[in-house]
């Protein structure tokens, strides 16, 4: 009897994923097609845009410049302030990466300063990044590799968010008081490996009207995960510790006079979406705006671009004569080809590219990390910058990436900024990648699909 009731409840679970994978993938082809048009834009978005206020910001260009924008920000906390810090990834249960090394220095110097305050740290806790037990040990390593146990000021808090019904947490922020750094950097050690191989940005703002609107975002989440706790007994030993850089976090950052605003995606699965231009998909109103004031350039780098609706702009844009540079990197968006192309609707980078990479004049692409060429000389082997520079005078920069996953089912955050010098450095940052790119054509482009089957 018991065998029989055992036998039942796994068929009985297999019909459940059945039912859902077809419910899927018939959602997913459905609305393949409806989401390729922007609806009407939001008129709140376009007036925040034009209402941004002028504050102090500073382009981040590299995992230094983060390291030392996390590092600054944090020696200026107070007491009873509380630090905040999100991030998609948070993988510490091999190696120590160099981000834990810093983020340790910042709050023992903090700590030494007998200043009194609480960091929450929210994790995602994505279902095919890591396990609660996988994220629990790199939090345990985490603490213990800090030697929590003397930072006597400091009360420390992990939290792990996972809510399936409400997508995943894909912003990466550091917040505190009126300052805001805003990344597309993980906690691991690929990104910010003891070679810097991963090339990745972000910005400094501080203005406190902004970093309230941020704050509201970031408690939403953090009122629904669940805190890792790690017993004080566990707190022995630690992996091993990756090298660091031989980084002086004191050196100042460049900062400019810009005016900026934050725009945010709230997460929900797909199946739950039926359009790209819901009112609180900021970002999509965002970028479809920005897209159409364009008129001289647009440059996008991108780890991943399969996003209709934004590739119909710039088509729109292409025939106004606006010329448009796109980088996308060569292997993202190719873990799981099944679940990309089934559960989303939406083809990999390879598949949406084939047709389009020379049918357009003003359009131009290339491969970022192609592997038939060696170790690029500027900036490493993966592109995982995200952001958008319209006519060298205005930009988009923070977590989103450019493809159907980041718009319909991930919480994110960008910062939108006008400044002249900001977008210089970007623009520097952009050159160097292309110029280290692969030209997209038919070969390397059938070459990568061939390589999902």
């Amino acid at each position: 009897m018991r065998f029989n009731q055992i036998v039942m409840q796994i068929l009985f679970s297999f019909l459940l994923v059945t039912v859902f994978i077809i419910i899927s993938i018939v959602y997913s082809q459905n609305t393949r097609y409806s989401t390729s048009k922007h609806g009407k834009l939001n008129t709140n978005i376009i007036r925040r845009i034009k209402e941004s206020r002028s504050n102090t910001s500073t382009p981040l260009l590299s995992c230094n410049e983060i390291f030392r924008a996390w590092y600054q920000v944090i020696q200026t906390a107070q007491d009873k302030n509380i630090i905040w810090f999100t991030t998609y990834v948070w993988k510490t249960t091999h190696v120590i990466p160099p981000h834990i090394s810093y983020l340790k220095k910042a709050l023992h110097d903090l700590n030494s300063k007998n200043v009194k305050c609480r960091v929450n740290v929210i994790i995602d806790q994505s279902f095919w990044l890591t396990s609660r037990k996988q994220l629990k040990q790199s939090v345990k390593n985490t603490l213990s590799f800090w030697n929590v146990k003397s930072l006597s000021n400091l009360d420390i808090h992990f939290y792990g968010f996972s809510h399936y019904m409400l997508g995943n947490v894909h912003f990466k922020v550091l917040l505190l008081n009126e300052h805001v750094v805003s990344t597309s950097i993980n906690i691991e050690a690929e990104s910010g490996g003891t070679e810097n191989t991963w090339t990745e940005t972000g910005i400094w703002t501080q203005d406190k009207n902004e970093s309230n609107r941020v704050l509201d975002f970031i408690q939403y989440y953090f009122k629904k995960s669940k805190e890792i706790v790690i017993p004080v007994s566990e707190l022995n030993k630690h992996c091993k510790v990756l090298e660091t850089y031989n980084l002086d976090l004191h050196l100042p950052l460049k900062n400019y006079s810009a005016k900026s605003s934050f725009f945010f995606h709230h997460a929900q699965p797909s199946i739950y979406v039926t359009s790209h231009s819901k009112p609180h998909r900021e970002i999509n109103h965002c970028i479809v705006h920005m897209i159409r004031l364009s008129r001289k350039s647009i440059i996008i780098a991108t780890p991943t671009f399969n996003h209709p609706v934004i590739w119909n702009e710039l088509l729109k844009a292409a025939k106004k004569n606006v010329k448009i540079r796109l980088m996308i990197n060569w292997e993202f968006n190719v873990s799981f080809p099944f679940v990309q192309k089934y559960f989303t609707g939406y083809p990999t980078n390879a598949d949406f590219v084939k047709n389009k990479f020379n049918r357009y004049d003003n359009i131009h692409m290339k491969w970022y990390g192609y592997q038939g060429k060696k170790v690029h000389r500027h900036s490493g082997n993966v592109c995982h910058a995200k952001y958008m520079i319209i006519d060298d005078m205005k930009g988009l920069v923070g977590s989103y990436n450019f493809d159907v996953w980041a718009s319909l089912n991930s919480a994110e955050s960008m910062t939108y900024f006008e400044s002249v010098d900001m977008c210089k450095s970007y623009k520097n940052q952009f050159n160097r990648l292309w110029s280290d790119g692969i030209n997209i054509t038919k070969q390397n482009c059938l070459e990568k699909v061939s390589q999902l089957k």
